[in-house]
């Protein structure tokens, strides 16, 4: 079961390296949660860097056994995370929490959580996902593109009221994955996707636009983006939205 087992940590560079180095010492079971107050050289999606100072973020990676999964769901596997920190959220805030792709979430247009998945391999199967999760608690910064709990309601939340609530969540969506509802599981994040069919307009790598709307997300997990012409399909790397 996810959360069975929980690590509190004062202070760590990054909780999904810790957890890699547990994984690499075979000293990490399945569903173990190791949750910092302070994260001093976290890393998001993109590259980007996550740092937390105690308090003011929820820091936490989860190591999750996948290897009922094949590579070619690995897809699933990451809409079906996103899926449940939005619920998670959405239960904690009372208001629409929206996926952007592949892995932020969104409320009223501003991000207030990231996710980055780190997996491992082995014959064709995903032998374990090493999940972490990062969620703004407090205003760290005046980014006119964050929110953070605090601002959503009125009161800041501690972090272990939220891995209460995020574990449920978690574990009911891995049911979901051991039962194969991989098609539920897309139709639900395509249903949760911010600004899924609406014209937009976004920047490429080579920081040119482009004007279109999102229509799907393919079995790579490549967001796939229809303009006038033609119909693209873009990897994390590729494509980005302002907002």
């Amino acid at each position: 079961m996810i959360g069975k087992r929980i690590v509190l940590l004062h202070e760590v560079d990054s909780t999904n390296n810790y957890a890699a180095k547990l994984l690499s010492e075979q000293k990490i079971a399945h569903g173990t949660v190791i949750l910092a107050e302070k994260q001093t050289s976290g890393r998001g999606q993109r590259g980007n860097s996550w740092i937390s100072h105690a308090g003011s973020q929820f820091t936490a990676s989860f190591y999750i056994s996948t290897a009922f999964l094949s590579v070619n769901e690995l897809v699933s596997f990451n809409m079906s995370i996103a899926l449940a920190v939005q619920k998670a959220l959405n239960s904690v805030l009372n208001e629409a929490v929206a996926i952007k792709w592949p892995n932020d979430l969104m409320v009223r247009n501003k991000k207030i959580a990231g996710i980055l998945i780190e997996t491992q391999f082995k014959s064709g199967r995903i032998e374990g996902a090493i999940v972490g999760i990062g969620i703004n608690i407090h205003p760290e910064s005046d980014l006119p593109s964050a929110i953070s709990i605090t601002e959503c309601l009125g009161e800041k939340m501690e972090p272990m009221t939220i891995l209460e609530t995020l574990i449920p969540e978690l574990n009911r969506y891995y049911s979901i994955l051991k039962n194969g509802e991989f098609t539920a599981i897309k139709q639900e994040y395509l249903s949760s996707l911010w600004n899924f069919g609406v014209e937009l307009t976004a920047q490429l790598s080579d920081d040119s636009l482009i004007h279109g709307k999102i229509i799907d997300v393919d079995s790579e997990g490549n967001l796939v983006f229809q303009t006038a012409t033609q119909v693209h399909a873009f990897g994390i790397k590729e494509i980005k939205f302002n907002y």
